[in-house]
């Protein structure tokens, strides 16, 4: 009896080891239901994950299994590499792998962080449940949600890299499938989908510039006078500048500079400083109309000793609000919920 065991978990582990398994370094991207109902899942590398610090993939734990002859997934190579980062490079994701279940058992991958990381072979798509394999990834607390497609057989979603200005931003991918069978055995599946913020190579932040050294050209030599007399200039008066120029990535011409004290909204839910943040910390944040928390990633610009110059503005539940000359104000309807 102890022998039969082992040997039927021996078996079980080698055919669920050869099932559609995008591995821990590939994200889930694209559900296709095949005509006799068969589901095949696509899986790929994006730029923002699965890759170590020299810039070469993280893993290859990438596997697919045959069912009547046909894949049940494939594995597209986005990139065969990306530009070498050092480790704690707060311009990337600090997590560059999934941590994945170790078999297929789920029933469901529903949780804000996970991703339907494959699912075990079925020879009867109709008539076999669909067991999934999970993986989580923190990161993906971040994602947005895109809906959910229904695929029936001869179907596909296609999802993957979302490129704005020909460069990588985000990535959609396959969150959760629910098997569904009617009443005359048809199967179909709903698939959810959800947008990952997922940038490219980063571009490197602007240098910042020291003010350079006063250069003070030397007057031509004039012959037969009397030798020149240096006298010691007054040091120059502190300039007082109300805001430094610089690059801002929203199209404007300057820093958009926040108080020291200004509050923001952490993912605990605890208000912190502007000059107590650190990178990774996830703070509240705005993104066209929706709102959630996103990692702090690296600073453009942070000069907490500059002085510079704001408007304070007295609200009428008492609060106050103080920004430069150089910000916006939007007006909105404070009616949706927060994303946690």
């Amino acid at each position: 009896m102890q022998l039969s065991h082992c040997v039927g978990v021996l078996l079980l582990s080698v055919h669920y080891g050869l099932a559609a398994f995008c591995g821990d370094s590939a994200i889930p991207f694209s559900f296709e239901v095949l005509p006799n109902g068969q589901p095949v899942l696509g899986c790929t590398r994006p730029a923002c994950f699965g890759w170590s610090n020299s810039g070469q993939p993280i893993s290859e734990t990438s596997s697919f299994y045959n069912v009547n002859g046909r894949p049940d997934g494939f594995f597209q190579p986005l990139y065969n590499s990306v530009n070498p980062f050092q480790p704690g490079d707060g311009r990337r994701y600090p997590e560059q792998s999934a941590n994945c279940e170790p078999s297929f058992g789920s029933n469901s991958c529903d949780g804000p962080t996970q991703w339907v990381g494959g699912f075990a072979p079925s020879l009867n798509a109709s008539g076999s449940p669909l067991v999934m394999q999970c993986c989580t990834y923190g990161p993906l607390q971040s994602s947005a949600n895109r809906g959910v497609a229904p695929i029936h057989p001869g179907e596909i979603f296609a999802g993957g890299e979302v490129r704005e200005n020909n460069q990588p931003v985000a990535f959609d991918y396959v969150s959760n499938i629910v098997k569904r069978v009617d009443a005359n055995g048809g199967t179909s599946y709903d698939v959810s989908v959800k947008r990952l913020p997922c940038p490219g190579d980063p571009p490197v932040p602007p240098p910042q510039f020291a003010q350079p050294p006063p250069q003070f050209a030397q007057p031509p030599p004039q012959f037969a006078q009397p030798p020149p007399q240096f006298v010691q200039a007054p040091p120059p008066a502190p300039a007082y500048v109300p805001s430094a120029a610089g690059y801002y990535g929203g199209g404007a011409g300057s820093y958009f500079c926040f108080t020291a004290d200004t509050l923001v909204e952490t993912i605990s839910g605890e208000k912190k400083r502007m000059d107590e943040l650190k990178i990774h910390d996830w703070v509240l944040t705005a993104r066209g109309k929706n709102v959630g928390y996103a990692p702090v990633n690296y600073w453009l610009h942070r000069v907490p000793s500059q002085k510079a110059e704001f408007i304070k503005f007295d609200l009428a539940d008492g609060k106050s609000l103080k920004i430069t000359a150089k910000h916006f104000i939007y007006k909105g309807k404070c009616t949706g919920s927060v994303r946690r």
